[in-house]
C-alpha cells in the first residue's frame, strides 16, 4: 500500500497552501492530489523534477531560517555585551 502525504501539512512546511504548492510545482491542485492518492502514480520525469524542486526549496528555507536565527543570536549577544559594558563587567560573550 502506498503511503499518502498530508498535502496540507506538506504545503504548510513550505509556507504555502495546497493550491499554491501545486502551482509552484507546475501541477493543478487536482493533479497533485491524484499523484498523492496513487490514482495517477506514474513517476514521470516531470514529477521527479517537481520533487527535486521541493528539495531545493526546502534547502533554501533552511538557509533562510539559519540566517534569521544567527541574526537573532547576534542581536541578543550585542545586548549582553552592552549590559557587561554598562557595569564594567568582563565581556561574557565570546
Amino acid at each position: 500500500m502506498k503511503e499518502k502525504v498530508d498535502l496540507k501539512e506538506l504545503a504548510a512546511g513550505f509556507e504555502m497552501k495546497v493550491g499554491e504548492l501545486a502551482e509552484f510545482l507546475g501541477y493543478s491542485k487536482q493533479a497533485l492530489c491524484q499523484m498523492n492518492d496513487g490514482t495517477n502514480g506514474v513517476c514521470t520525469g516531470r514529477y521527479y523534477a517537481a520533487l527535486k524542486l521541493l528539495v531545493f526549496q526546502s534547502d533554501k528555507l533552511y538557509e533562510d531560517d539559519l540566517k534569521r536565527a544567527l541574526e537573532r543570536k547576534q542581536s541578543r549577544e550585542k545586548m549582553v555585551r552592552r549590559m557587561c559594558n554598562s557595569v564594567g563587567a568582563i565581556n561574557v560573550v565570546k
